[in-house]
């Protein structure tokens, strides 16, 4: 079984035509006007997915900020996030969301705060904390996608090697 709950694999397009079909059904409801443009490009079965998704995003500077505003704008409503890092003045011009007031605050935290801006039923669990540590890195196992965000090569490789022994296809 993966070890991301069995859930499946996220986003497993069964047929493209005229519509769309999606392996992965869910019952979420959503604003149609909101994502009206997405939902003539995937339907709102694939809508439906993109809600259903929790999505952790490892690195929370000019990248990982970035992805998680467009997650975000694009409809999923539950992240898992880690970056050990705080704000410096010196990321403020690639930051999104970040302020001046921020320097000194964990990235998680600052963008926690922006996503739910974005969308105040989004679900965040902001971790302060480097995937370099088995404990964290393990959590991450309990998501449909991984985003590595990261500027090391040595978390880098870590999530990888991640990817490989939790999220590669498994009989």
């Amino acid at each position: 079984m993966p070890a991301n709950s069995g859930k499946g694999r996220a986003l497993d397009v069964i047929g493209v035509g005229p519509e769309v079909t999606w392996s992965r059904k869910s019952a979420a409801e959503f604003d149609r006007a909101r994502y009206d443009r997405q939902i003539r490009a995937f339907g709102a079965a694939g809508q439906n997915v993109l809600k259903s998704l929790r999505v952790g995003i490892v690195g929370l500077g000019g990248t990982g900020s970035i992805v998680l505003q467009e997650l975000a704008h694009l409809g999923v409503t539950d992240f898992l996030l880690f970056d050990p890092d705080v704000v410096e003045e010196s990321n403020l011009n690639r930051l999104i969301g970040a302020t001046p007031s921020d320097v000194g605050l964990p990235k998680v935290e600052v963008a926690k705060k922006w996503a739910q801006h974005i969308s105040p039923n989004i679900r965040v669990d902001a971790r302060q904390e480097s995937v370099l540590k088995f404990r964290t890195l393990r959590t991450l196992a309990d998501t449909d996608f991984v985003f590595c965000c990261t500027d090391s090569h040595g978390s880098r490789a870590v999530l990888n090697q991640f990817a490989y022994q939790y999220f590669g296809p498994h009989d």
